[in-house]
């Protein structure tokens, strides 16, 4: 049984995406805290369980925008030892 985690944000077409992403302004440095959320979630959704747990790491609000996201997780195997934990996905 998967859980369905609720997102706070209504979801957006790609066309709208693509049409916030243009309009966007910076001013200053282009960094990631200044994207908009919708873009950061499209790219949490399109990464890997090991680069969700390092974004997780980054900041606060990155890790809020991981964990609203549906868990993903193709694990195949996942072995558990004294020493080691070896995941193959």
């Amino acid at each position: 049984m998967l859980l369905q985690y609720p997102t706070m944000m209504t979801p957006i077409t790609m066309d709208e995406l693509a049409d916030r992403f243009q309009n966007l302004q910076i001013r200053e440095k282009p960094n990631s805290c200044n994207l908009p959320v919708e873009i950061i979630e499209v790219v949490i959704q399109n990464t890997d369980i090991v680069s969700r747990g390092t974004l997780r790491k980054v900041s606060k609000t990155l890790r809020e925008l991981v964990d609203r996201q549906e868990p993903f997780c193709d694990l195949r195997v996942l072995k558990i030892n004294t020493k080691y934990v070896v995941m193959n996905y």
